[in-house]
């Protein structure tokens, strides 16, 4: 095979993994687990794109899935997940056409890396022929934490732009919290920037937060921080560890 051919491929079997939605990524994640007569592209794709060891612990984390929710017992609550910098994908919408950039490493090094420009206002893009947006979680980071999550939780992934001002990030968070959870409990999990979108979402939009709380915090109310720190954190709420939520399985599974 080419050097052509092998950036064909990678780049084929990159779309597939990006274009899938979690609930069907999951679902491939756990039909491929489990074998059977045929090998769909979709599976050919989940070996490309992540190699056989990771490819193999988020089968794992996919059954895990597919076990807790055969048990058809209720979810735990609700959860919005928030990755740190460069955690969300960044897609550009040039003459009608939609081109996903990052994370696309073979894009960014063929000058797709200047299509993400900003003009010197932070605000607009250099290039006022383009448009971007972020378009979804980076799976190569994100897809163990969310599938561990998926589990026992009602998981709403937030993707945000992470070159632009926090307070537009917190801004498009309100939007999804009151699209997805309006007067629901609802927990924030962060990790890393994703923490300082949180804090500034908090302290922009006091009243919705306060309408996310559950009063023993049990389904709602928390802020969990992965890899984030600060003193100020205790003045808002801020849990700093998983386990204070029970993110994880009874058992310790």
């Amino acid at each position: 095979m080419s050097r052509k051919q092998r950036g064909t491929k990678a780049i084929d079997s990159d779309r597939r993994i990006r274009d899938m939605d979690w609930d069907e990524f999951e679902a491939q994640l756990s039909r491929s687990a489990r074998g059977g007569g045929s090998r769909a592209a979709s599976d050919q794709a989940l070996r490309d794109h992540f190699g056989p060891e990771k490819l193999e612990r988020l089968q794992q984390l996919a059954e895990r899935v597919r076990s807790a929710r055969q048990k058809r017992e209720p979810l735990r609550g609700n959860i919005v997940f928030i990755p740190g910098i460069m955690g969300s994908e960044l897609t550009v919408t040039e003459d009608g056409d939609d081109d996903t950039v990052w994370v696309s490493f073979l894009k960014l090094i063929r000058g797709g890396i200047n299509k993400l420009r900003l003009a010197k206002d932070g605000v607009r893009e250099a290039d006022s022929k383009l448009r971007v947006q972020p378009s979804g979680l980076d799976k190569d980071s994100y897809a163990e934490t969310i599938l561990w999550l998926k589990a026992y939780w009602n998981v709403e992934p937030f993707a945000y732009d992470w070159r632009k001002d926090l307070d537009q990030a917190a801004e498009r968070l309100k939007d999804l919290v009151e699209t997805k959870f309006k007067d629901k409990p609802v927990h924030l999990v962060a990790h890393s920037m994703g923490g300082l979108v949180s804090r500034n979402f908090i302290r922009l939009y006091p009243k919705m937060w306060k309408a996310m709380l559950e009063r023993k915090k049990v389904q709602g109310g928390r802020l969990i921080m992965l890899g984030q720190w600060s003193d100020v954190l205790l003045a808002v709420g801020v849990e700093q560890h998983p386990a204070r939520l029970g993110l994880a399985a009874k058992g310790g599974k």
